[in-house]
């Protein structure tokens, strides 16, 4: 894991523009609300207080409260944490600008790079698991209402190697329409 000034490099690169805040090590010590405080850490009044054993994520995380700060004020505690919270996500799994090279700010649909500002949006947001599992419904579909259609749905009365056989080609009627389905939903 990366050291607390790597990770403050890597955080002021990937947001050159804005000063680097004041950071409070070892807060437990200089802190007067240090007897009742439960966090490793905490952003307050352009400060990151971190404790003495706080991990580097942390710091990422109060860095989350302090870009949030910086754009929209105190206007929100829970929606500040939600962005510290995708913020520390996003920063320890980036994705890279194809144009610059920069760590994009992104969240399941789109992305935005801070240093050249190119956007990117994604086609399907369901991404692979998405597309198997629609392909499979639409396979599944697809048998039943052809099988009902075509009389290839196996009666009650038939005999069992009547239905087997109904049942062979039923499959592969859906194994067919899934592929099918599946390579559409990928192009």
């Amino acid at each position: 894991m990366e050291d607390f000034s790597e990770v403050l490099v890597r955080l002021h690169n990937f947001l050159p523009s804005l000063p680097t805040p004041r950071i409070n090590y070892n807060c437990e010590y200089t802190c007067p609300m240090a007897n009742e405080c439960n966090y490793l850490g905490c952003y307050v009044n352009g400060t990151i207080n971190l404790k003495s054993y706080a991990t580097p994520d942390v710091l990422v995380h109060e860095y989350g409260h302090y870009i949030f700060h910086k754009a929209l004020g105190y206007v929100d505690h829970v929606e500040s944490e939600k962005f510290a919270r995708w913020f520390e996500k996003s920063f320890y799994n980036p994705v890279i600008c194809e144009e610059c090279g920069s760590q994009l700010i992104y969240n399941s649909s789109e992305a935005f790079c801070p240093n050249c500002g190119t956007q990117y949006y994604s086609s399907n947001g369901n991404g692979l698991i998405g597309a198997i599992g629609k392909a499979i419904l639409v396979g599944l579909g697809g048998t039943l209402l052809g099988g009902f259609i075509t009389g290839m749905l196996p009666g009650k009365a038939e005999p069992l190697d009547v239905k087997m056989d109904k049942i062979r080609k039923l499959t592969g009627m859906g194994v067919s329409t899934a592929l099918i389905s599946f390579i559409a939903g990928l192009l």
